[in-house]
């Protein structure tokens, strides 16, 4: 009996101290980040100089003094091979030091822009050590932290020292890693990262010479939408981030995404016509994904999608419809709240592409009287009511 307290108050002191743990990293980001510049920059000096770089090797392709990119890699060819390979086999590496991903976002996060390139060297080892690994949970991090940098560093600084290429490759890595189970969570993470890169080095030009942007969209595109579907086509998580990564990069191409109709038209149609009675909310998911996409490709490319194309899309939109919700396994996933909310948000998404294709100058919206007239298609077409196409 008297050792029934002494239980109860560890219980309760254990509950306490995973609370307390819970709330740490918020809290320390918190104190560090609001303390006056005399006291926490001493402190964000001390971690990146000095407590950081024992767990840390330099990155072989870059001047540890200046942090500038080599013309060569350190060690030669096997430079980066021999990089993880110490990584792996060194005791006080920070693959052994659980969290410590944590303390450098946290340290990269309480850093003002002004303070960046001072601290520019101490800061690339641990940010490539994890961006840069060949585990996909490590990738993750490493994107958390660049995400962080990215709001604090200047332009300029990625130009002179040419890090901003090797963050491109970095981020082009990441796109590559298709086979990991925590692949679709780091494409994810990836494409909004890669965005944000590309638009700080090459911001929309208000003197119309946009051809370097337009290239580095377009070499985006390619390295991550395009290859997840050539080499992933029909993994329906990868599919659905990869058309969730669409819109944000056919409204920065804007009527440039012409230049890929022939890619983009096909395979989303495909997906939207590809269910095969397989109907879950991840398919859902993935067909809204679709959808979505695919207004985004009518609106940027009006000029051409009007013409050529908007009979392809019409049909295939037209099917998802009718197999939303005819097919058997689609009405048996609508008795259920989650399921029901998946093909709603689909069915929003399908009648946005028809207004994309019908939309003119003045805002009517048009469609085909036999469409219109079809019991099975009329609701897509209203709401809103529906002029002949």
């Amino acid at each position: 009996m008297p050792q029934r307290p002494h239980r109860v108050r560890t219980t309760v002191d254990r509950a306490s101290c995973a609370r307390t743990q819970e709330l740490e990293p918020a809290a320390l980001i918190d104190r560090v980040i609001h303390r006056p510049a005399p006291v926490r920059l001493p402190l964000l000096r001390h971690l990146l100089c000095t407590s950081l770089p024992p767990f840390f090797k330099p990155h072989p392709k870059l001047n540890p003094a200046t942090g500038r990119v080599l013309s060569r890699p350190l060690g030669g060819d096997r430079g980066m091979t021999e990089w993880f390979e110490e990584s792996d086999e060194d005791a006080t590496s920070w693959r052994r030091q659980v969290g410590l991903g944590s303390v450098v976002k946290v340290v990269v996060e309480a850093l003002e822009p002004a303070e960046v390139e001072d601290l520019w060297p101490f800061l690339l080892p641990p940010l490539l050590a994890y961006l840069d690994d060949y585990e996909a949970a490590n990738k993750v991090i490493g994107i958390s932290v660049l995400d962080a940098l990215l709001d604090k560093v200047d332009a300029s600084l990625l130009r002179r020292t040419g890090v901003g290429k090797v963050f491109e490759k970095s981020l082009e890595n990441a796109f590559s890693s298709l086979s990991d189970p925590l692949s679709p969570s780091l494409v994810a993470a990836a494409h909004p990262v890669a965005l944000k890169l590309l638009t700080l080095q090459h911001p929309a030009s208000s003197t119309g010479d946009d051809q370097p942007r337009f290239d580095a969209l377009c070499a985006l595109l390619s390295a991550s939408v395009t290859h997840t579907w050539e080499f992933k086509s029909g993994h329906v998580a990868l599919e659905t981030v990869s058309c969730l990564a669409l819109p944000p990069l056919l409204d920065a191409l804007g009527a440039g995404s012409i230049r890929y109709l022939q890619l983009l038209v096909p395979h989303l149609c495909g997906v939207l016509t590809g269910a095969n009675g397989t109907w879950t909310r991840e398919t859902a998911g993935m067909l809204h994904a679709a959808a979505v996409a695919l207004g985004c490709v009518a609106r940027n490319a009006t000029a051409r999608v009007s013409g050529r194309w908007e009979g392809r899309i019409g049909a295939a939109v037209a099917q998802c419809w009718v197999e939303a919700r005819e097919d058997e396994a689609a009405v048996k996933l609508r008795e259920g709240d989650e399921g029901r909310g998946a093909l709603h948000e689909l069915e929003g998404a399908l009648r946005a592409v028809v207004e994309e294709l019908g939309r003119k100058e003045g805002g009517a919206l048009l469609a085909p009287p036999r469409l219109v007239e079809d019991p099975a298609l009329r609701d897509l077409f209203s709401p809103p009511a529906v002029a002949a196409w």
